[in-house]
Order: C-alpha cells, then sequence, then structure tokens
C-alpha cells in the first residue's frame, strides 16, 4: 500500500456540511496573523469521582476550579467542591433523573432540575441513559455558573461548548464563553482531517501562528468555530468554540499563555486549572470511608451497588 497516496486528498471547499450550520467556502483572508497582546483571561474546569452508583442513585464528588491570568501571570484561583446526589423519580411513566447538590457535610445547598432518562443527551432514546452522564451535564452546568464568579470578560472552558442538553444550551444563552478542545472531528467536505488541511494552506500562505475565522455560520443556540495554531512552533492545531460574539482579543491572549515548551501552543492555564480542578483516587477513597461509616444498612446498600457492578467484578478477575 502506498500511503502517501493514501494520505492525498484534492482540494477541499469547505468544512462538512452539517444541520447545525452553514458552510462557508475556504478563502485566503479568512486567515488571521495572531498578535503579541496581553490581558486577563479565565480558565475553568471541573474534575469529578464516583462514590456510589447503583441503577437507581449516584452518589459523586465534584470540584470546579478556575485560574485568572493577568498579563500572563498567575492572578487568582478559585475553587468550589460539592457532593451531587441524582435518584430516579416516575411521573406519568416516564422515568427521570433528579440532581440534587450538598455540601460535603451533606446539607442540602439546592435542587437542579431534573432530565429525563431518555433525553437524548445521555440516550439513544430507547434505552435507558446511564444515570452516572448526568454528573458530566451537572458539572458542565456548574463550570458555567462558575463564569459568574470570576472577574473576567475572556472565559475558556476545557473541552466542547456544544451540547445535545437542553439545560446546557439554555445556560450558555446570554454568556460569552469560549471553549478549547484537544481533539476534534472536524472533516472537510471531501473527507480530509479540516485543522490539517487549513495548517496546510496556512503554511503555503506563510502564517506562522494564525487562527481562521469565519468558517460557518451556526445555527441559533449552536456554537460557532474557529481553528486556530497558538504558537508558531506548534504541532497541535486547536478547534475553539464561542457562542456569542468573537473577540479576536481573547486568541492573542490565549497565544500569550501557550508557550509553555512542554506543550507548546496549548494554554498552561488549562494544564494549570485541571491539576486544581482533578479529583485524586485518595480523595474517592476518603470520601467512599466517611459516608459508608455514616450508613446504618449496609447490605442494603450493597445490594443496590450489585445492579451496576458485575463487569468489575469480571474485570477483576480477568
Amino acid at each position: 500500500m502506498d500511503i502517501d497516496n493514501f494520505l492525498k486528498k484534492e482540494d477541499s471547499i469547505s468544512i462538512i456540511s452539517n444541520p447545525n450550520y452553514q458552510t462557508i467556502p475556504f478563502q485566503n483572508e479568512n486567515f488571521h496573523e495572531i498578535e503579541d497582546k496581553e490581558g486577563i483571561i479565565t480558565f475553568i474546569d471541573g474534575g469529578n469521582t464516583e462514590i456510589f452508583s447503583s441503577l437507581n442513585f449516584n452518589l459523586s464528588f465534584i470540584r470546579i476550579a478556575s485560574c485568572t491570568y493577568d498579563n500572563n501571570k498567575l492572578k487568582e484561583m478559585k475553587k468550589e467542591e460539592h457532593l451531587i446526589l441524582i435518584t430516579t423519580e416516575v411521573e406519568n411513566n416516564t422515568l427521570y433523573y433528579k440532581p440534587s447538590l450538598f455540601t460535603s457535610e451533606f446539607e442540602l445547598v439546592k435542587e437542579l432540575p431534573r432530565i429525563d432518562a431518555k433525553d437524548s443527551s445521555i440516550s439513544n432514546g430507547i434505552i435507558y441513559g446511564e444515570i452516572s452522564k448526568v454528573v458530566d451535564i451537572t458539572r458542565r452546568l456548574l463550570e458555567i455558573e462558575f463564569s459568574e464568579k470570576v472577574n473576567s470578560k475572556n472565559i475558556i472552558l476545557d473541552g466542547n461548548l456544544k451540547s445535545e442538553n437542553n439545560l446546557i444550551k439554555e445556560a450558555l444563552k446570554n454568556k460569552n464563553i469560549y471553549a478549547l478542545s484537544k481533539t476534534n472531528r472536524l472533516f472537510t467536505n471531501n473527507g480530509d482531517a479540516l485543522t490539517v488541511y487549513l495548517n496546510k494552506i496556512a503554511s503555503k500562505l506563510g502564517k506562522n501562528k494564525w487562527f481562521y475565522y469565519p468558517l460557518i455560520t451556526p445555527n441559533e443556540n449552536e456554537p460557532n468555530i474557529i481553528v486556530s495554531k497558538l504558537h508558531q512552533s506548534s504541532k497541535h492545531i486547536f478547534k475553539i468554540e464561542f457562542n456569542k460574539e468573537f473577540n479576536p482579543e481573547l486568541i492573542n491572549i490565549l497565544s500569550k499563555n501557550s508557550i509553555d515548551p512542554v506543550f507548546l501552543g496549548y494554554p498552561y492555564g488549562l494544564v494549570m486549572v485541571d491539576k486544581l480542578a482533578r479529583v485524586t483516587n485518595n480523595e474517592k477513597e476518603y470520601f467512599k470511608f466517611k459516608y459508608l461509616s455514616k450508613m446504618k444498612n449496609k447490605e442494603e446498600l450493597t445490594q443496590y451497588l450489585n445492579t451496576i457492578n458485575a463487569h468489575e467484578i469480571l474485570d477483576n478477575i480477568l
């Protein structure tokens, strides 16, 4: 097999079409050089660990953290921690997952909107989605909510801004938030990898560090997309999503934060906030011991946990 020929693709004319947006034909003038500018930027991320989980309930620990940089110097770090308990309830023969937030001492903070167990964001609509997926949705909602607690207009989340969940879409509506994803599944109209294709064109145009915009015209309540190379020596091109108005200044500030030699072109702020939000295995075991010791009927808890842990038992045997 001639791999070189296999990798060759005909020239593309746009990103592949999608029901969520209208494509814009590729144009050289949509490549923009990134300037060296400083400013204030905040990175937000969340971490979580499962303490107990069964078919009909889930108890998890969530930590949300932020790191704010001013002129590329760490200015402020914040974090908050919650327990989330997800239970089930049935109404009109429809199963719902009901999340509630608690303090670490199990004092109720607030009830959160319930989610249909067959919601398309956690299920294929035929079988019930896993209750643990509601934890991920709740974590994202808390990350978005946390953006209101930091003094910065430039907010970057880790991962994708796009979501199939209506609660997340609603939470993002009036907020100008960006998200940078380490990986993507973006293709051109002829099946080429979008980031690779755009980087080839940028190299031919003599662009060192750049962003490409506009790429699409998103439908209502769908995020817009930028593709960017944040450092001239980086070997990675990233997808950046935003949901309101595009501010080129943010890309310039983000580039300034992407100079760490360990991962050139990737914002160090995202590395830092990931460390701050991450929940360790030691913490997980501590929480298990703490809450298990408070339970009176451990045998009944074990029966509930056994509804979904058969795979774990087999994995340990094998």
